[in-house]
C-alpha cells in the first residue's frame, strides 16, 4: 500500500494528540496494519511541546491517508475531537486515543456490521492492558445485537455509553443530531458526548469482538496529579446524564448507568482515591455524588434496581456509604470507604483468575460446544477458551492444542482442569515457534521483509510430528488458517473428520479474507453459523493438487 486511497473513504479515525511522542507511533502503526484500507486518519495536535507533531508529519509524508491539523495553543481534547469530526470525509467516524491501539481487524469488523445493518452506530469490545502487557479487564457484550434501540435493553447501557473508542458512528447521524464533545473540560468530554448521544439512538448494533486495546499508561489523566479533576468532572458528567434522561423521560436509563459507575467506584476507584487524594478532595467527590442523589431523588430507586441486578449494593457497608453521602456526613462516608477498600483487598487476594472465555458469539459458541460433545480426538490451532471447554468434555480422550505464544500457554495452564488434563495425558500443549510474536501470538516482522518466514511452517507443519492420534474434529482459530486447513486435510487419515474454521468469510465480511476461499476447492461447507464454518474434506480430495495449492498459497501469502 503506497498510501493512496483507491476507493471512497469508509471510516475517519479521529486522534487528538498532546505530548504523545512515547506511544503515538504504536497507535498509528496499529491503524496502518488494518485489513480494511479505505480509511483516513485525522490527527489534531493540541499544542504539544514534544515531538508529537513531527511524528504526525513523518507518517503523513509516508501515507496520504493520514492528515494532520496543528494547533499551537492547547485547547482540550473535546475541541480537538470536534475539529476532527467536522473535517472528516468518511462515512463513519471512530475515536482513537494516541496511547491506545486498534486490533488488526477492528475496522473491517465494525464496517462490515455497519453496512450490513445500516446502523447509526456499531459497538465493539475493549480490552484494558497494563504497561507490562497484562490484561486488566475486558468491556464487551456477551452476545451480538443487531439494530436495536439501546434504551430498551438495560444490559446495553454500559456499552452504548461506555468507551467511545469502541463505537463506530455514522458521521451524518452525528451531524444531524448536533451532539458534539464537551469543550472546556479537562477530561470526560467523551462522557458528555455519549450520554447525550445515547438518547438519539434508535437502531445500533453490538458485536462480540475486541476491537480496541486501552493501554493504561502512567501519564493518563486518571493517574496524574490531576486525577481529582477527573473524578469531579466525571461525576459532573453523570449529573448531565440525569438531565438528558429527565428531558427524554427515561430517568431509569440514568439510574442503571449510574449504578454501574458506583460499582466502578467501589470496586476499582476506591484504592486510588484513598491513596492519592487529600481529604478535602475526597469530600469534593462525595459532594458531586450527593448532588446527584439529592437532585434526582435517586437513592431509593438505586436500591430497587440493585435488588434485581446489582446484589453487591445490598451489602450494609455500601448502603451506609450512600446514605451518609446523600446526607452530607462525609466523615462517616470516608470511614465506610476505608472499610470497603479493606474488604475488597481481602476478597481479591482470595479470588482466582477469571476463566478464559471462548471468543465467539453466542450462536457460534453453542455450535462449537455441540461439535465438541461429539468428538473423541480433538486438535485445535489457537489455544485459550476453546481448550478449557474441550478439557471439560469427558468424552474427548485426546486433545492437542497448538499455540505460537509461549506466554499465553503459560497463562492457559493456570486455568482449572488444565494441569490435571496434562497430567492425565489427555491434553498436549504444543508451542509452535514462529519467531517473535505480538498481540494474539501473531508473527512479528523485525528487520527486512518477513525475516521469520522460514519458521512459519512450525505452526501448521511441525505439530503433526507430535500428534499420534488422528482427530475427528479440528478447530482452526489461529493464524495461517488456510495453511493449517490444507495441512490437516493432508495429514488426517480419518475421512469423517470435521474441520471448524472460525472467522471464515461470510456475507458482508471484509474483503481481506477472500483468500480463505481457496479451501472450498478441497472442502465442502456442511454448515455455517455466522463466521464459524464447518467443513468436510471432499470425497474426491486430490492430495497432489492440495500439496501444490499449499505451496502456492505459502509463496503468495506467507
Amino acid at each position: 500500500m503506497n498510501g493512496d486511497i483507491k476507493s471512497a473513504i469508509t471510516i475517519t479515525i479521529c486522534i487528538p494528540i498532546y505530548n504523545a511522542e512515547a506511544y503515538l507511533p504504536r497507535c498509528l502503526d496499529s491503524i496502518l496494519a488494518q485489513d480494511l484500507v479505505s480509511f483516513e486518519v485525522i490527527c489534531v495536535n493540541d499544542g504539544s511541546t514534544d515531538a508529537s507533531w513531527s511524528i504526525v508529519e513523518a507518517y503523513a509524508a509516508q501515507d496520504k491517508r493520514i492528515r494532520g491539523i496543528n494547533r499551537e495553543q492547547n485547547c482540550g481534547v473535546g475541541v480537538c475531537r470536534n475539529i476532527a469530526i467536522r473535517a472528516a470525509q468518511g462515512e463513519y467516524v471512530l475515536a482513537v486515543d494516541a496511547d491506545g491501539a486498534l486490533c488488526p481487524d477492528a475496522l473491517s469488523l465494525l464496517y462490515a456490521c455497519a453496512v450490513h445493518a445500516s446502523a447509526e452506530a456499531v459497538v465493539g469490545g475493549l480490552e484494558a492492558v497494563a504497561q507490562n502487557g497484562d490484561v486488566l479487564y475486558q468491556h464487551i457484550v456477551s452476545k451480538k445485537y443487531t439494530n436495536v434501540n439501546p434504551a430498551e435493553y438495560p444490559e446495553l447501557y454500559i456499552y452504548a455509553m461506555g468507551f467511545h473508542q469502541t463505537i463506530l458512528l455514522n458521521r451524518e447521524f452525528v451531524l444531524r443530531t448536533g451532539v458534539f464533545y464537551k469543550e472546556g473540560v479537562i477530561c470526560s468530554a467523551d462522557r458528555y458526548f455519549l450520554f447525550e448521544l445515547f438518547f438519539h439512538f434508535s437502531h445500533i448494533s453490538f458485536i462480540t469482538n475486541i476491537i480496541y486495546k486501552y493501554i493504561q499508561n502512567s501519564n493518563s489523566v486518571m493517574r496524574s496529579k490531576h486525577n481529582f479533576f477527573y473524578y469531579v468532572t466525571d461525576f459532573g458528567a453523570y449529573m448531565y446524564l440525569y438531565e438528558c434522561a429527565e428531558k427524554d423521560n427515561k430517568i431509569y436509563v440514568a439510574d442503571i448507568r449510574f449504578l454501574y459507575r458506583l460499582y466502578e467506584l467501589f470496586f476499582q476507584d476506591m484504592h486510588p482515591i484513598l491513596d492519592n487524594l487529600a481529604k478535602e478532595e475526597i469530600f469534593s467527590i462525595f459532594t458531586s455524588i450527593s448532588d446527584i442523589l439529592n437532585k434526582f431523588a435517586a437513592l431509593t430507586r438505586l436500591f430497587q434496581y440493585a435488588s434485581q441486578a446489582f446484589s453487591w449494593i445490598q451489602h450494609p457497608v455500601y448502603q451506609v456509604f450512600l446514605y451518609e453521602v446523600q446526607k452530607g456526613n462525609f466523615d462517616i462516608a470516608l470511614e465506610c470507604s476505608k472499610r470497603i477498600l479493606t474488604e475488597r483487598t481481602q476478597a481479591v487476594s482470595c479470588q482466582q483468575k477469571p476463566i478464559l472465555e471462548i471468543r465467539m458469539t453466542g450462536d457460534e459458541r453453542e455450535f462449537f460446544l455441540r461439535a465438541l460433545r461429539q468428538a473423541k480426538i480433538y486438535i485445535e490451532f489457537g489455544s485459550g477458551g476453546s481448550t478449557v471447554a474441550a478439557v471439560a468434555v469427558p468424552s474427548i480422550s485426546a486433545i492437542y492444542s497448538i499455540e505460537s505464544d509461549r506466554a499465553w500457554l503459560q497463562r492457559l495452564q493456570e486455568e482449572s482442569g488444565i494441569q490435571s488434563a496434562i497430567g492425565e495425558k489427555r491434553l498436549t500443549l504444543i508451542h509452535a515457534d514462529i519467531g517473535p510474536t505480538g498481540e494474539w501470538g501473531r508473527p512479528v516482522a523485525r528487520e527486512g521483509i518477513y525475516p521469520n518466514v522460514g519458521l512459519y511452517k512450525n505452526y501448521f507443519w511441525a505439530p503433526w510430528e507430535k500428534i499420534s492420534r488422528h482427530p475427528d474434529l479440528v478447530l482452526i482459530d489461529g493464524r495461517f488458517r488456510v495453511a493449517c486447513s490444507l495441512m490437516a486435510a493432508l495429514m488426517v487419515e480419518n475421512p469423517k473428520c470435521l474441520y471448524l474454521v472460525h472467522d471464515y468469510p461470510y456475507p458482508g465480511s471484509p474483503e481481506g479474507r477472500s483468500s480463505y476461499r481457496i479451501m472450498e476447492k478441497f472442502f465442502d461447507c456442511a454448515r455455517r453459523v455466522e463466521s464459524l464454518s464447518l467443513f468436510k474434506r471432499k470425497r474426491d480430495f486430490d492430495y497432489r493438487t492440495a500439496l501444490v495449492e499449499l505451496h502456492n498459497y505459502l509463496t503468495l501469502y506467507v
